[in-house]
């Protein structure tokens, strides 16, 4: 029997039966490939958040705050009556809002940014004055300065010696290389002009003394300077153009003592104002006289003002204090500013229940009107020259402010009132000048410094003589720099704030609003 004999199966068919159909294989390879795609994504995606956490946030510069300007932790003070902080804020600035979708970073975001320079520290301090040459340097220059000037320091006569301090006056402005040499200048400048009884250049030298050099108080050596005039003025013969700038001076400089809270110094300046006037107006004498009178007045008051001041530090709602200081700053300086919120708090009660009227700004014609009539009402009753003065023109300043709100027979009252009131208060000497003069300050105590350059910058224009066209002058330049300062800091323009503040406070160091948007400015710079 044949068989058939069976083909061997080969290894390769084997091998073929043992592996999966072509389909199968492309299925698994496209799941790996899908699994390892989403592997990767997922860890890229970690990556990129956790980067994106690390890299520091874009700084978005926060809106303006208004309140910093209008708002201090205390009372505010400018010359001797403390500042009232203005009511009305700045205009509105412009607001930075987030966009709803951010913007794609670029590339260079994406590195880390190189570690930040050390901040640089901006001081507080104002610019340190030069110290003067010491005595041995003084001695040796002044020995080269009597050699140069050898013939003009042989004259005797006092107008020879009146020259020659202007001479070296002028010299010492035109050295500006050598500051030894220029301090020993004006020092010889103003000791000449004092030995020859003229003010005009000795105040001038020390005034170039006190911008440069270290040399202490200027305003007592000013007004030691003046004293000294006014006696060898009195053994010197003298005309009209010598004793008016002596009577101009004198009154400038008590001014200014008198918001030093000098008054011994005042009232010794103001004699001497009028004992020269007597000479050149009996009206100017007379004047010179009152303002005698109100600055004693202001001197015997003052010791107790001191001990209710240093209550007040101790206790801020003791009546009496407040009432002696209320009524000091109010009814004597004229400081109302300062002067209602304590007499608000004080221990007298007709002048307490008026601040509180007055403090509550009535704007009804018949409220204004019976305000008035109070301190009307008070004036007639005050003893005290210029208490009386002042509840008198607080009284036409709301008898002024009524009589545009009232009709009939409350109109008329008003009308006859502020008639009856300009009668009795004294004429001004320069009324233009006074009204933008006066407007000025009290635009400087209530921080509207814009109103007060305005006024001041007319006031200038309109002063009657050289000593009160330079101190109104200081006031202008300093309204100036705090109002720069402030729209500085309203633009965000912290550094260059920081220096108009330093230049305000360089013109009143002991101003404590300058001190204080100074110390504004100094941290918003620090900070951005």
């Amino acid at each position: 029997m044949s068989s058939t004999p069976t083909a061997p199966v080969s290894k390769r068919s084997a091998k073929t039966k043992e592996k999966p159909s072509s389909n199968e294989g492309d299925e698994i390879n496209r799941r790996v490939i899908i699994v390892t795609a989403i592997a990767a994504m997922l860890l890229i995606a970690g990556l990129v958040a956790a980067f994106k956490f690390l890299l520091p946030k874009p700084h978005v510069p926060a809106p303006f705050d208004e309140e910093a300007l209008t708002k201090t932790s205390g009372p505010a003070k400018t010359g001797s009556g403390a500042a009232k902080i203005d009511d009305k804020k700045p205009e509105e600035p412009l607001k930075i809002e987030a966009e709803l979708i951010p913007a794609p970073r670029l590339a260079a975001e994406l590195i880390p940014p190189p570690r930040p320079m050390p901040e640089a520290k901006i001081s507080m301090e104002l610019p340190k004055k030069a110290p003067p040459p010491d005595k041995e340097t003084q001695k040796k220059l002044e020995m080269q300065v009597r050699e140069v000037f050898r013939d003009d320091f042989r004259k005797s006569r006092p107008n020879e010696k009146a020259a020659f301090a202007e001479k070296l006056l002028k010299e010492a402005l035109n050295t500006n290389d050598n500051v030894a040499v220029r301090f020993v200048l004006l020092r010889l400048a103003r000791d000449l002009a004092v030995d020859s009884a003229v003010i005009r250049p000795a105040v001038r030298a020390i005034e170039e003394m006190n911008r440069e050099y270290a040399i202490g108080d200027a305003l007592a050596m000013k007004t030691q300077a003046l004293i000294q005039v006014a006696k060898k003025r009195g053994v010197i013969s003298s005309t009209r153009d010598t004793l008016q700038p002596i009577v101009e001076h004198a009154r400038a400089l008590a001014e200014d003592n008198i918001v030093a809270e000098r008054f011994g110094d005042a009232l010794e300046l103001l004699a001497i104002a009028e004992k020269f006037a007597r000479s050149l107006s009996k009206n100017t004498a007379a004047r010179v006289h009152s303002r005698w009178q109100e600055v004693n007045e202001m001197a015997a008051e003052f010791p107790a003002v001191q001990k209710a001041r240093d209550q007040l530090k101790q206790d801020a709602d003791d009546p009496d204090a407040n009432s002696i200081v209320g009524q000091f700053a109010a009814l004597l300086l004229g400081n109302w500013e300062e002067g209602l919120s304590l007499l608000a708090k004080g221990s007298d009660a007709e002048l307490k229940a008026l601040a509180e009227s007055e403090l509550a700004m009535p704007t009804e014609g018949k409220a204004q009107l019976k305000l008035a009539e109070g301190w009307f009402k008070r004036a007639e009753k005050e003893k005290r020259v210029s208490a009386k003065k002042q509840l008198l023109q607080r009284a036409y300043y709301w008898y002024e402010k009524a009589h545009s709100l009232l009709s009939g027979l409350d109109k008329k009252i008003a009308e006859t009132q502020l008639e009856k009131i300009d009668q009795m208060l004294p004429k001004p000497e320069n009324p233009d000048f006074e009204k933008h003069w006066f407007a000025g300050l009290k635009a400087i105590r209530t921080r509207d410094y814009t109103t007060a350059f305005n006024q001041l910058d007319v006031a200038v224009k309109l002063a009657p003589d050289e000593p009160t066209r330079k101190r109104v002058q200081a006031y202008l330049s300093y309204a100036e720099h705090m109002r720069n300062g402030q729209q500085l800091l309203q633009g965000q323009e912290y550094e260059k704030a920081v220096a108009e503040f330093r230049l305000a406070a360089s013109l009143f160091p002991r101003d404590a609003a300058a001190a204080y948007f100074l110390r504004l400015a100094i941290q918003k710079a620090l900070n951005n």
